[in-house]
């Protein structure tokens, strides 16, 4: 019989064995998962951070507020085991000039329910818009307590978490800070669902604070139904930009609003489907190798630093939620009382503006001020938050913005300290050059094309 009659009368036989094994593969796989299969890892995960510790809140500001607010947050987190980590700015941890125990009992309740701590920085500094060597000090001085803290359970502070989510207008000063964070055993805790938390608990604070628990309650469920979308608006985009479900990394505050509300908030996570890994586990995903170049002025995530490093641009970002019109009202009310001014019914934006640049700081803090900057002041405060913008429009810094109102000293304090304790990430909005047709395109806080 020659090779090609073989060959004919094999094939048959050969695909009966075939068949044969694969049906006993079947069988084996059903009724005895391989150790790969045991061990499958979740289709969508998502790591909890919470910056701000130990707590951050306009209306509730005494220690024993700050028990109770922790015991509740960290309950509910336990109670839906969450692996999160807690970012600490360790000034808050001092009361007239002392540590405060009690404050830092608070840390302690995180270790001691198996949470890890990370580094805030000191005090909270913005990157673009102090000194490098100043932001270097605070995040030196951010550590010591969370260090004897996680000590005594045997461990130490792993991650470091930017403020403002600002990691650097040029990458020199990126390199700086990332040689003093190596040096220092420290990763970047990055971001990819950022979200306006701090709006809606500002909002909640206030209503409060007015012992108004029915407009708390009704703030509270469209908190979670906003985080809704925020969740379905960032898987979207991960799939959009990187091909498929990444590991998610969540930015939240320790505010009143999650440690009562963080439940139903683990609840809306759970019902998409989400498993809850620790950053450790996030971060070993590839994605989070990916480059990184991003230098511009925004506070954005870090799937929208990834793109625009692979030279995304455009409409693919849009569609970012955004914050109910009454919500943000309603935390701008509670926080400009501490101004002693209610903001007018037609002005809800302070405007900087010149012939090449439209700055406009919505909502929060409603000072109706009004002033013309220079191109090149403009373009930096396009680049600052709340703090840095009001800073320079209040005339605290050399290069201030003349404007219409005159502001007491006692009101650029309160503003200072709101700024500083309470208002964690105000998002801004601008406008570059005026295109052709003479009108300039608006453009998000956090929307990556704030970068050209």
């Amino acid at each position: 019989m020659d090779q090609s009659a073989i060959s004919s009368h094999m094939i048959p036989a050969i695909a009966r064995c075939a068949a044969i094994a694969m049906s006993v593969a079947q069988v084996g796989l059903a009724g005895a998962p391989t150790t790969e299969s045991a061990h499958q890892v979740p289709a969508k995960r998502v790591a909890i951070t919470f910056d701000d510790l130990p707590v951050v809140s306009r209306a509730f500001t005494t220690i024993a507020d700050h028990e109770r607010i922790t015991t509740r947050l960290l309950s509910a987190i336990t109670r839906h085991h969450v692996p999160a980590i807690g970012f600490v700015n360790e000034q808050k941890l001092y009361r007239d000039g002392a540590l405060d125990d009690r404050a830092v009992g608070l840390l302690r309740q995180w270790t001691h329910a198996g949470l890890e701590l990370g580094n805030h920085t000191y005090s909270h500094l913005d990157l673009h818009t102090v000194p490098l060597h100043t932001y270097l000090d605070d995040i030196t001085r951010g550590d010591s307590v969370t260090s004897r803290v996680l000590s005594e359970v045997g461990r130490r502070p792993r991650y470091f978490r930017h403020p403002f989510l600002h990691t650097g207008r040029t990458l020199a000063a990126r390199a700086s800070v990332d040689s003093v964070l190596t040096s220092r055993g420290y990763r970047v805790a990055p971001v990819t669902i950022d979200n306006s938390d701090y709006v809606f608990a500002a909002a909640y604070d206030a209503a409060l604070g007015r012992r108004d628990s029915v407009d708390a309650r009704r703030i509270a469920a469209e908190y979670v139904a906003y985080m809704e979308r925020v969740f379905a608006f960032y898987e979207a985009q991960s799939t959009t930009l990187e091909g498929r479900a990444i590991p998610q990394v969540l930015l939240v505050h320790a505010s009143v609003l999650n440690a009562d509300y963080f439940d139903a908030l683990a609840r809306m996570i759970e019902r998409r489907g989400y498993a809850f890994v620790t950053l450790d586990d996030a971060l070993a995903d590839s994605v989070y190798r990916s480059a990184d170049t991003y230098v511009g002025p925004a506070g954005i995530t870090w799937l929208h630093r990834w793109a625009l490093t692979r030279g995304l641009h455009g409409s693919v970002f849009a569609g970012e939620p955004e914050v109910p019109a009454d919500i943000a009202t309603a935390a701008t009310r509670g926080l400009t009382s501490a101004l002693g001014a209610e903001p007018s019914a037609r002005e809800s934006r302070a405007h900087f503006d010149n012939d090449r640049l439209q700055l406009r700081v919505p909502v929060i803090v409603q000072v109706d001020l009004r002033g013309s900057v220079t191109s090149e002041r403009a373009g930096r405060m396009a680049g600052n938050m709340l703090g840095s913008v009001f800073s320079g429009a209040l005339g605290t810094q050399d290069e201030s913005v003349p404007t219409e109102q005159a502001v007491s000293a006692e009101q650029k304090a309160a503003l200072a300290a709101l700024v500083r304790d309470h208002v964690p990430d105000l998002p801004f909005s601008y406008g570059p050059e005026p295109n052709a047709g003479g009108s300039a395109t608006s453009l998000c806080s956090r929307a990556p094309d704030c970068s050209r």
